[in-house]
């Protein structure tokens, strides 16, 4: 029987239907698999962030939903790649459990804290396209991104 470590619910922050629909998802994937396999990680993501004009969802909406099923909730941009490391440090967070891998022996540190800080993948993945953060911020963005299917409106000032 096939499972899963991590699911990544995705809708559209200007279409309101896609998070009707990404409701629907969330309660057929809290009652008939989480129930059963306690240990997948869920994540509601909001893309399209940077389409504030068209906005149909608010973030309030959204974060209520994920606290609703008890999910993490995160808002970004696929075009914009805004809150893509938050993505990927929660994606490894979650292979790192997974695989038992102590979390604060494999995270950089900031000299003179023990906090672990926030990575910063584009940085990484400009520094060494081979690191783990590299490759992982590639693989996040070849889910999320679709190329022929990029937003054309006066919303997008970014596409101009």
């Amino acid at each position: 029987k096939k499972t899963f470590d991590v699911i990544l619910v995705v809708y559209s922050i200007t279409d309101r239907r896609s998070f009707e629909f990404s409701a629907q998802l969330l309660t057929m994937i809290v009652f008939n698999y989480k129930n059963v396999y306690q240990d997948v990680k869920l994540c509601l993501v909001a893309n399209k962030s940077d389409l504030v004009r068209a906005r149909e969802v608010n973030t309030d909406d959204g974060r209520s939903l994920a606290e609703r099923f008890e999910v993490d909730f995160v808002e970004i941009s696929v075009e914009l790649e805004a809150n893509f490391d938050e993505i990927v440090i929660w994606l490894t967070t979650c292979i790192k459990e997974k695989l038992h891998i102590d979390l604060k022996s494999s995270m950089p540190m900031i000299s003179g804290t023990s906090k672990s800080p926030p990575i910063n993948c584009k940085k990484a993945a400009s520094k060494k396209s081979g690191t783990l953060s590299a490759k992982a911020f590639s693989f996040v963005r070849r889910i999320l991104q679709k190329q022929d299917m990029k937003a054309r409106s006066c919303d997008n000032l970014y596409l101009l």
